[in-house]
């Protein structure tokens, strides 16, 4: 919920992420830490700063999967959108 090293928590996984996957194309680990710390935020009532993960979430699934059929994990990410 409100646990204040959240936040820190989830940027050193995202910073140990892109570290592993490389920030030079969208890797659905690095999206799902996005949507994580989306939520983190959510949690905190930091609304907007959700929105902004969440949102950077879905562009990486959207870019990840590129396909015609819908992806449960973009599906997830919309969900978590429309709870902020």
């Amino acid at each position: 919920g409100k646990h204040p090293e959240a936040p820190t928590e989830c940027k050193k996984a995202l910073d140990m992420r892109l570290k592993v996957h490389g920030t030079d194309k969208p890797h659905p680990c690095v999206a799902t830490t996005c949507n994580n710390i989306g939520s983190v935020h959510m949690h905190m009532g930091k609304c907007p700063e959700a929105l902004t993960e969440h949102k950077k979430a879905l562009d990486m699934q959207l870019k990840v999967h590129d396909t015609d059929e819908p992806h449960p994990d973009a599906a997830t990410t919309c969900n978590n959108i429309g709870s902020v």
